[in-house]
């Protein structure tokens, strides 16, 4: 087993899934360059994957309906807007509608 801190970009959306190796721990989030990423701890050996829900809502936006954790909030264009990040549940099985995949911390998508 070799742990690994990764990163992972996450587009705004309000629900999404984050194809990971299974076992990962999400840590944190961030603003990097103008987007949002996503800290997880994971296995860089492991080759099974489980896919982790991502809500995401912006300040007064509705949040009903969710189901997860609060990893942080991220700000974005200069703290004109809040990203509010949830994490949960976690599925064994690979159901992610996209896949992302971890970035160098030099690398940012633009």
């Amino acid at each position: 087993m070799t742990q690994r801190i990764y990163k992972y970009p996450l587009p705004i959306t309000d629900e999404q899934d984050l194809l990971l190796p299974t076992g990962s721990q999400v840590l944190s989030v961030a603003a990097q360059n103008d987007a949002v990423v996503l800290y997880a701890m994971v296995d860089s050996a492991e080759r099974n994957k489980e896919s982790h829900h991502i809500a995401i809502r912006g300040t007064g936006h509705e949040a009903d309906g969710i189901n997860g954790r609060f990893v942080g909030t991220v700000p974005m264009a200069g703290g004109l807007l809040m990203w509010h990040i949830f994490h949960g549940p976690i599925y064994g099985i690979a159901i992610a509608s996209t896949t992302y995949t971890a970035l160098p911390d030099d690398e940012v998508p633009e």
